[in-house]
């Protein structure tokens, strides 16, 4: 019988923070958004997803995303990243490193506890350190992946108009998790076959919700 199995699927936005005028505070990064694609399968081999987002605006904490994140994050999951090591894990430690103490402890925990379930870096087999953007990876297995502008994002952010970077951070962990099942060879045939299919199901609804409702009111969690 197949397992029950957890994974997740986890990006993040960050944007460069110049050091201060008096030297107090050095050069660093600013962590502005996080998203999250969760597959989970049933005993049966039957597959559920969601996608989720968050990003903040120009003077709101980072602690605010370590608090939206640790209610989402799922225990016992495997954790999919892109550059786990020294870029995804780091930024999340170093908005930890400036949260309030309870906020900080709650979401270390929590990450604690996914990393515990296992961990798959999916720029290891492209590379590395080296890995080109996982837009090039995904642009070559015919998987859209948004490109990233590093002035565009810090102008969003800057402005408070963070709307198209919540949709870039979900479309990331998407096209993550598929580039994951797409390398996993027969073994994730079903997966991305249900994938695409919960894919489609999710446009049809973003139609009629895009009908039914004002532009501020649409998707504002996936």
């Amino acid at each position: 019988m197949i397992k029950h199995r957890i994974y997740v699927a986890v990006t993040a936005a960050t944007v460069a923070v110049p050091a201060s005028s008096g030297g107090i505070h050095p050069a660093g990064w600013h962590l502005v958004g996080i998203a999250l694609y969760i597959a989970e399968r049933d005993h049966a081999g039957h597959w559920r997803f969601a996608r989720r987002a968050h990003a903040i605006p120009a003077g709101e904490p980072e602690s605010a995303l370590l608090d939206w994140a640790t209610a989402r994050l799922p225990d016992g999951a495997i954790l999919i990243g892109w550059h786990v090591d020294h870029m995804l894990v780091p930024a999340l430690l170093d908005a930890a490193a400036t949260a309030p103490p309870t906020i900080a402890q709650r979401f270390i925990a929590q990450l604690h506890r996914v990393l515990r379930g296992g961990v798959v870096d999916v720029a290891l087999k492209y590379g590395g350190a080296g890995a080109p953007p996982l837009a090039v990876v995904a642009t070559d297995m015919a998987i859209y992946a948004p490109a990233w502008d590093a002035d565009k994002v810090i102008g969003a952010w800057a402005i408070g108009s963070v709307d198209q970077l919540r949709h870039d951070l979900a479309d990331e962990a998407l096209a993550l998790w598929r580039i994951f099942v797409r390398t996993a060879g027969v073994a994730g045939l079903k997966a991305e076959a249900q994938t695409d299919a919960w894919v489609l199901r999710r446009q049809g609804l973003r139609v009629v919700d895009r009908a039914a409702a004002p532009v501020e009111q649409q998707e504002q969690e996936e």
